[in-house]
């Protein structure tokens, strides 16, 4: 399927059933019939007593906390649109006046949070900062003073962990202190 109509289609169910619970939704509803009798002259009473339908669908779900209503009827309309399209590609310049008329009347999205971070770090600290959510996995290997591989020069020989004694699990096989897990780099 072309990309573009897809897009279109998901703009144009994603707008109808948004303008659904606005003032906006008689011309919406009319703006939609009108396209629909054009291309499908058949079908566009039966439309317009769809989008009806979901509207009053939609106002039940509103008030009865169903957010999932509103995704399903979404889809439902992207759907359709998308059918329209495919049948008739030529109507896709009118609808995209139709969605320019209608774009005014769209709620306004919510204003983004202000979110202002500062932060000062020094030595060997590290500042980890999101305006969101925020995974941080961090491994952190303690190897003795000179004994750390390097910009992937091989270890040079086994190190006892700090801490000092070496022994017990961060021994390796051979009885040596070979850092973490028994690793020795080699």
């Amino acid at each position: 399927m072309d990309p573009e109509i897809a897009a279109l289609a998901g703009t144009a169910g994603t707008t109808v059933v948004t303008l659904m619970v606005t003032n906006a939704w008689e011309s919406a509803r009319d703006g939609m019939v009108a396209l629909w009798r054009r291309v499908q002259p058949a079908r566009a009473e039966g439309v317009g007593e769809e989008l009806e339908a979901g509207r009053e669908e939609l106002l039940l779900a509103r008030r009865a906390g169903d957010d999932e209503a509103e995704a399903g009827l979404t889809a439902e309309w992207q759907g359709r649109v998308r059918r329209l399209l495919l049948a008739r590609p030529d109507v896709a310049d009118e609808l995209r006046g139709l969605l320019d008329e209608l774009a005014p009347s769209m709620p306004e999205e919510p204003e983004a949070r202000h979110i202002q971070l500062r932060a000062r770090a020094s030595g060997s600290a590290r500042i980890y900062q999101t305006g969101g959510d925020q995974y941080i996995e961090e491994h952190v290997h303690h190897y003795a003073p000179g004994s750390a591989p390097l910009f992937g020069h091989p270890w040079t020989g086994p190190a006892e962990p700090r801490g000092g004694g070496g022994g017990g699990a961060h021994r390796n096989r051979a009885g040596g202190g070979g850092g973490p897990g028994g690793c020795n780099g080699g």
